[in-house]
C-alpha cells in the first residue's frame, strides 16, 4: 500500500492527538504525537493543491524538535 494519511486519535479540548502514516512501497513508517487544535487545518490549507508544478514542494512540521516538549515531532516534506 502507498500514500499518506493523517488521522485524529485522541481529540481533547486543549490538543489533538494525531496519527501520521506514509508509505512508499519500499519504506512505511509511522508516528502519533501532539498537536495543537488549529494544526490539521493550517496543514491542510499549506498542502491543498499540491503539486501546482513539477518543481512544487511543500513542508510542514507537527510539533516540537525541542527534547524538553512532550507533544513529540514530525516533518513531513511533499515533492514530486
Amino acid at each position: 500500500m502507498q500514500g499518506f494519511e493523517v488521522v485524529a486519535v485522541d481529540p481533547d479540548q486543549d490538543y489533538l492527538g494525531i496519527e501520521i502514516r506514509a508509505s512508499s512501497g519500499r519504506f512505511a513508517g509511522s508516528t502519533r504525537i501532539y498537536a495543537g487544535l488549529h494544526e490539521l487545518s493550517e496543514f491542510a490549507t499549506e498542502v491543498q493543491g499540491f503539486p501546482k508544478s513539477p518543481d512544487d514542494q511543500r513542508k510542514h512540521e507537527f510539533g516540537s524538535p525541542e527534547p524538553q516538549t512532550a507533544e513529540g515531532y514530525c516533518r513531513v516534506v511533499f515533492r514530486l
